[in-house]
């Protein structure tokens, strides 16, 4: 009796385990499809994406970066590259885009058409070297230092003294030596900082600067002081790039496989499990209802 008894509780047991895994991938497949979201007035919120959110097509602008020249590009200088413009897309909080690369060197680009901002100068934004250089007076003929080499971060913030927008430039270990050096060189004189061909600052240099920090100010508003902190922060172009408006396009973007890869595998996975855990239950169900069905006692007679 006793044994019978822990049977019964051990068939429970399982049985309760597989309806509350069941019940789990139940909510998974659920969620994988539907995703989670919320509604204040007719504004959804999504906090977890389904199928039906990623899965679904949309009108894109295209164009293609292409190089300045056509030889001396190697496969890793076009990866960076595309590192290099996806950090840049991220940074102006543009997340839904396609990137593809070409033997040649040059880079097909394709960004969701909305009327939120200008496709064709972001399309610039990206093809822009982005070279941070401190150079020796008004002009930059005389580079004395190479900020992709020895930045470390740079990130939009506002002058205490000021109350305006500034750029706040961190070096690293050796850019701060280098600047160090640099600038107890030139105290008194100007060293003018340039974002390529633009000059962004000139300031004179009033004491040596070793604590690794500068800063570039001049900036008309912070939105521009946080476009600039990208450009730095995202890097410089291996080589340099131009946007072929030629090859700009209306094009429908559709999403592939691996964008939405994640959700059906969840998805099959819980319905699998789901169908496991209710043929487990069903089976532990037969075998409780045995157990607690009286067997008749059977006697026999000896002679």
């Amino acid at each position: 009796m006793k044994s019978k008894f822990l049977r019964i509780i051990a068939f429970s047991l399982v049985w309760v385990l597989a309806l509350s895994v069941g019940i789990l991938s139940v909510a998974a497949s659920y969620i994988s499809f539907f995703g989670v979201d919320s509604y204040y007035g007719d504004v959804r919120k999504i906090y977890v994406k389904g199928i039906p959110d990623v899965y679904y097509t949309r009108d894109a602008i295209e164009a293609t970066l292409v190089p300045s020249v056509n030889e001396g590009i190697s496969s890793q200088d076009i990866e960076s590259t595309k590192t290099i413009i996806e950090t840049r897309l991220v940074n102006n909080n543009i997340t839904d885009y396609e990137v593809e690369t070409n033997p040649n060197g040059s880079i097909t680009i394709r960004l969701p058409n909305k009327s939120e901002y200008d496709s064709l100068k972001i399309f610039k934004e990206l093809s822009a070297a982005a070279k941070v250089t401190f150079c020796e007076g008004f002009d930059n003929t005389n580079v004395l230092l190479v900020g992709s080499e020895d930045i470390k971060d740079a990130y939009a913030t506002i002058d205490s003294n000021t109350s305006l927008p500034v750029v706040m430039i961190e070096f690293t270990e050796d850019g701060t030596k280098n600047f160090a050096a640099l600038t107890q060189a030139y105290v008194g004189q100007t060293i003018s900082i340039w974002m390529d061909d633009t000059m962004l600052s000139a300031p004179t240099v009033k004491s040596t600067i070793t604590n690794g920090q500068a800063y570039i100010d001049g900036m008309p508003n912070a939105e521009e002081a946080v476009d600039l902190a990208n450009k730095i922060n995202a890097g410089t172009l291996p080589y340099e790039l131009s946007v072929n408006e030629s090859s700009l396009k209306s094009v429908v973007l559709r999403p592939s496989f691996k964008s939405y890869a994640p959700n059906v595998i969840i998805f099959a996975v819980s319905v699998i499990i789901t169908i496991v855990c209710l043929v487990v239950a069903i089976i532990d169900t037969i075998i409780i209802i045995i157990h607690l069905i009286p067997r008749k006692k059977t006697t026999t007679i000896k002679s």
